[in-house]
């Protein structure tokens, strides 16, 4: 394997592709009425339910790119290509690091959100009364991690291909 497969064969690619962005435009969403809510003191009944959906939407899938994430072994992958990729193993191991905290239970309010339950004990789980900002900073910073390493690994990716199809030499 090259060290910058096309976008199709990269797994760490369509992981950022198919399942960060997706996290990330449910952030956005949730974030941009919670500024709303904050301002206005509420929001309208619809945009509440919105609210709620976009906060669902973006825990849930954040789980899905922790999943993904260890799944596919992204710190293999990098010590694999060489280069450039392995000064990514660091944040790697930060970010996994971060994820054992609440992992477990962001697992919980994924299933509770993407599986029907008769009762919601698997989405309050994530958000103890004692504990609920401090999960909620948690995502976050998780989220602002993730979006760090993938805009370096793009930016890495990028000059590997351009490297080996010979457009530019360091």
């Amino acid at each position: 394997m090259s060290r910058s497969p096309s976008n199709n064969e990269d797994p760490v690619t369509r992981l950022h592709t198919h399942y960060f962005q997706a996290s990330e435009l449910m952030r956005r969403h949730f974030h941009k009425l919670d500024a709303e809510r904050k301002d206005r003191g509420k929001l309208s009944r619809a945009k509440r339910a919105d609210w709620y959906q976009y906060w669902k939407f973006w825990l849930g899938t954040l789980y899905v790119v922790i999943e993904g994430f260890e799944g596919l072994k992204i710190e293999a992958i990098l010590s694999t290509r060489g280069g450039e990729f392995v000064e990514l193993i660091p944040q790697c191991r930060e970010l996994k690091r971060i994820t054992d905290q609440h992992k477990d239970s962001l697992r919980l309010f994924r299933n509770g959100t993407f599986h029907f339950h008769r009762h919601p004990e698997n989405l309050a789980q994530f958000f103890p009364d004692e504990d609920r900002i401090a999960r909620l900073k948690w995502a976050e910073e998780l989220h602002l991690k993730l979006a760090a390493f993938f805009s370096k690994y793009r930016g890495i990716r990028v000059l590997a291909y351009l490297e080996e199809a010979h457009v530019w030499d360091p």
